[in-house]
């Protein structure tokens, strides 16, 4: 049953949480406000912009908590919805903003009224229920301090984004963003051999078109067909990826140091898929540098600006393995905490003081007997 003056949507959510502002918006949140939960949460609820994503008349709405909205109807089923939203999101990454992959749980059915306002309907995914939760100001203290100080970003800088992204996705394959943004999002996580496989398969991706349309699309050879020639060079048990990466270093396509970030990729891939060998953070890494040194190659020949340094610069700092240290040689802090709280009392442990709980000898921790 669809409540009046409201149209049926699909919302997606996926972190890290920002929020996207009007040009005249204002958001001022102090720690006492979320502490006591009494922060004005009306404009987590509201429409910021919208977007030209391939389906107009209709479009991509963007809230001011960062949730993504599309119509539900016949034409976008929750999959399409899915797809959507994830190509979206990864014309933002590389337009330069650091964004995750929506999840399939994160995809969820909800209403927008008439004047701007959405809410979701039963969300499952974690993303969508923190939406839910800060719109209700009922969500956990430590996702509440999100809404301290959060990165804004203004409606001008988030469609730049957007038009700088899409116009390099459109020299891309079309299902790119398929495997690309998870390959990041894995990345970020630390799940190393996803962001490998997903990573590879992104350098091939971009192999595959540099390859049609710099060898196969090439000189015509008088006396062979057209059509014998592109069945030939298109035949991937001839020409697989490393011989197509071979022949594009060899003729000035690829430059040294592309080929050995794919090389090294495609090596520790090969590991893991023929002998289950562990991903190295290393080799991980070399698979999403070598498919963004691979974006910088075609940005270069469309004139399109992309640098590669920038993003892989961002994916760094969201990994704890990557990321610049946080503490020295002896484990103290390089800067000051800004904000901090008491760990919750836990059985056992000083802060729970004198209350009863629980004690099993058979679960009780011994001491272990040094072997001499």
């Amino acid at each position: 049953m669809t409540e009046k003056n409201t149209v049926p949507v699909w919302a997606g959510n996926f972190p890290p949480l920002r929020l996207v502002s009007l040009d005249d918006d204002e958001w001022s949140v102090s720690l006492d406000d979320i502490n006591a939960m009494r922060y004005d949460s009306t404009k987590l609820f509201r429409s910021s912009l919208n977007i030209d994503v391939g389906i107009a008349p209709l479009s991509l709405i963007v809230l001011f908590d960062g949730t993504l909205i599309l119509p539900m109807c016949s034409v976008i089923p929750k999959k399409r919805a899915l797809s959507l939203f994830n190509r979206h999101l990864t014309d933002l990454l590389l337009g330069g903003l650091l964004v995750h992959e929506v999840s399939p749980d994160d995809v969820t059915p909800g209403s927008l009224n008439f004047w701007g306002y959405h809410r979701h309907h039963c969300p499952k995914g974690r993303y969508a229920k923190l939406s839910q939760s800060l719109r209700t100001r009922r969500a956990d203290p430590d996702d509440a301090l999100g809404l301290l100080e959060p990165k804004i970003i203004p409606k001008r800088e988030y469609l730049s984004y957007h038009s700088t992204g899409r116009a390099l996705s459109g020299k891309l394959p079309d299902s790119f963003s398929l495997v690309f943004l998870p390959s990041c999002t894995s990345f970020s996580n630390e799940e190393w051999e996803r962001a490998l496989i997903l990573g590879w398969t992104s350098i091939e991706l971009i192999i595959e078109g540099i390859w049609l349309k710099r060898v196969v699309s090439g000189a015509r050879v008088d006396g062979i067909t057209n059509k014998r020639r592109k069945t030939f060079l298109s035949d991937t048990r001839t020409w697989s990826s490393s011989a197509r990466i071979e022949l594009l270093w060899q003729i000035g396509v690829l430059t040294d140091e592309i080929y050995e970030l794919v090389d090294r990729a495609r090596a520790a891939r090969n590991a893991f898929v023929h002998s289950a060998k562990a991903c190295a953070p290393e080799d991980s890494r070399s698979a999403i540098e070598g498919a963004l040194a691979l974006i910088e190659t075609v940005g270069t020949d469309s004139d399109l600006p992309f640098k590669r340094t920038d993003l892989m610069r961002l994916l760094d700092e969201s990994t704890e393995h990557f990321r610049s240290p946080i503490t020295d040689e002896n484990g103290r802090l390089l800067f000051e905490p800004t904000l901090w709280r008491y760990p919750d009392p836990a059985p056992g442990f000083d802060d729970w003081g004198d209350r009863p709980f629980e004690k099993r000898q058979d679960i009780q921790l011994k001491p272990m007997k040094r072997e001499v």
